[in-house]
């Protein structure tokens, strides 16, 4: 019988627009080593939002893209591809090609009776394929960006289905699994999800970097003893690894639980272990971990210090230096001080940050430490293969498997 996928004339003009226009997940953004970071070109969208990686980051916005195109191509004829779809692997003796399966995920609507006719067709691909796989391309990624598209948790929960444990092992179909559960406060699951995929898949590294944001994040908001151990824990192992990459967003949510957590004193371990380049340009977020952990100790005349060398700097135009809510923290710290004379002081310096707009009153720190990480896509990068296949999909080769890139963002 001839396959299904040839019902459609000019299918082949899709493959060529996909391969045209389709440029997808990049694993690496904002890198930074634990002991000794290095600042990359980041833009961070502080906006109040829960997950961590952008559409750009995670490639969803050209697997839209390419959606708008292939459905403008097909037109009124989708229905009619769903429905001999549907017939088509209904027979067991019918094969499905890796064609058949692209065009359904790029066609694909948040319907039950779409998602479960992905469903069955990932099953019958699978198991004829379990064998023997054609080519390098993966599907794994443009599932989970659907399901990221389509916001669908549930399609995100199919990574831990046995039966797909070839199906989704790549870095970028588990860190798009991961932001979808994070998106929608599924934090026991990122941190399931992180346990199983460090431990059933194999990597080049024992925690992907961002795995690992995602991980502390999800830590981060349960805000629990255990989550706080556990996320010690993984700080450490990497830490004593000799790959010891974090970004610097994971360590802003693993500092600040650590200060949730009654542990101020861990939090300024990490902050004093900055190199002096990234202590001489703290942003507002790691200022704003930096005075509240200092003022959990009891450190108050240090956090006076701080702020008054801000106050000091020689700059036209002054930087904010701390969110509200973690001034009205501190505040709160230095009024039980039973110290009038500190508290005169600090109240003077506070009124003075204020007057020079150094405190942030729109947005508080949470807002921060959850924003979209952003990049800018650049046209050329030197010496740097591309891990993607054209359709969407990820090339299975060992650079693929790393998760450290020459991207600089």
């Amino acid at each position: 019988m001839a396959n299904l996928v040839f019902c459609y004339n000019n299918f082949r003009q899709f493959s060529r627009l996909i391969n045209r226009q389709f440029f997808s997940f990049s694993k690496n953004t904002e890198s930074q080593c634990l002991k000794r970071f290095t600042p990359t070109t980041t833009i961070i969208h502080l906006q109040s939002k829960r997950n961590l990686f952008s559409d750009e980051v995670l490639g969803v916005d050209r697997f839209v893209q390419l959606r708008q195109q292939i459905s403008q191509r097909f037109g009124q004829q989708k229905q009619v591809f769903f429905d001999r779809l549907a017939e088509h692997i209904a027979d067991e003796k019918n094969a499905i090609l890796s064609e058949d399966l692209k065009n359904l995920l790029f066609l694909c609507e948040n319907s039950d009776n779409h998602i479960d006719l992905l469903r069955r067709t990932i099953d019958k691909f699978e198991k004829q394929n379990e064998s023997l796989r054609f080519g390098l391309f993966q599907f794994g990624p443009i599932v989970m960006r659907l399901a990221r598209h389509l916001n669908n948790v549930d399609m995100a929960m199919w990574i831990f289905n046995p039966k797909y444990k070839n199906f989704f092992t790549q870095i970028s179909s588990v860190t798009i699994a991961m932001d979808i559960l994070l998106e929608n406060g599924h934090y026991q699951d990122v941190i399931k999800l992180f346990d199983y995929a460090t431990t059933k898949f194999d990597f080049d590294v024992k925690y992907p970097i961002d795995f690992v944001v995602l991980y502390f994040a999800a830590c981060y908001k349960l805000n629990t003893v255990e989550s706080f151990e556990s996320a010690f824990r993984v700080l450490r192992s990497i830490q004593m690894s000799n790959d010891h990459q974090i970004k610097l967003r994971g360590l802003y949510c693993f500092i600040a639980l650590a200060i949730k957590q009654n542990h101020p004193n861990i939090a300024l371990e990490i902050i004093q272990n900055l190199n002096s380049k990234s202590m001489k340009s703290m942003n507002i977020i790691i200022q704003s971990l930096r005075l509240l952990a200092l003022s959990r100790i009891n450190r108050l005349n240090d956090v006076a210090d701080i702020i008054q060398f801000q106050l000091n700097k020689d700059k036209p135009k002054k930087n904010q230096i701390i969110f509200n809510d973690v001034m009205i923290e501190i505040r709160t710290v230095i009024e039980k001080s039973g110290k009038p004379e500190l508290i005169e002081k600090i109240n003077g310096l506070i009124k003075q940050l204020e007057e020079s707009n150094m405190i942030e009153m729109k947005r508080a720190l949470d807002d921060a430490l959850m924003s979209t990480i952003n990049f800018q896509r650049q046209k050329k990068f030197p010496n740097q293969q591309s891990t993607n296949d054209a359709d969407g999909g990820d090339v299975d080769t060992e650079q693929q498997q790393r998760p450290r890139q020459q991207w600089n963002r």
